[in-house]
């Protein structure tokens, strides 16, 4: 048992002294995963903040977004399967950075910001491929959300 209110750090105490038969890696792999799918597909919160909320202002963002990235994800894709350019996909992995740090979609900063690194370091090939089949599967599934957002944000729409 434990009372509210609480701090995360003493909660995961007592969830490693009930549990105390599991391994704490496993638990603590555990909560990251159950944190992370409860994080929505896109995060617009940041953009808000910086627009002050004004509509014109998301949904040009938004077009900007919409004109940028898929065309940037197909130049990261070709630079990964058919060139060893790694300073082009590394400047390629940094560039759709910057649009996903604004229109936030869950788990692709970080994971662009993987194949940066991967590619800084001439790292493994098949382990960029991944990553990036990873990327495209979440950018799917974000695209009616993003859509969605635009629409709700077109002048006249309240």
């Amino acid at each position: 048992f434990i009372s509210k209110p609480f701090e995360p750090n003493d909660l995961y105490r007592q969830i490693l002294k009930v549990t105390k038969n599991r391994d704490k890696t496993e638990i603590s792999q555990d909560i990251q995963a159950k944190s992370d799918m409860e994080k929505p597909i896109v995060d617009f919160s940041f953009l808000y903040e910086i627009s002050d909320e004004d509509p014109v202002y998301i949904n040009d963002v938004i077009d900007i977004f919409l004109n940028t990235m898929p065309e940037g994800l197909r130049k990261l894709d070709t630079l990964i399967s058919d060139t060893d350019d790694w300073e082009a996909t590394y400047k390629q992995a940094h560039f759709l950075k910057s649009s996903v740090s604004v229109v936030r979609v869950r788990d692709m900063f970080d994971k662009l910001g993987r194949i940066e690194m991967l590619a800084k370091n001439h790292g493994d090939k098949e382990e960029i491929k991944n990553i990036f089949s990873e990327i495209m599967s979440i950018f799917e599934e974000a695209m009616p959300v993003i859509l969605a957002e635009k629409e709700k944000r077109k002048p006249g729409n309240a």
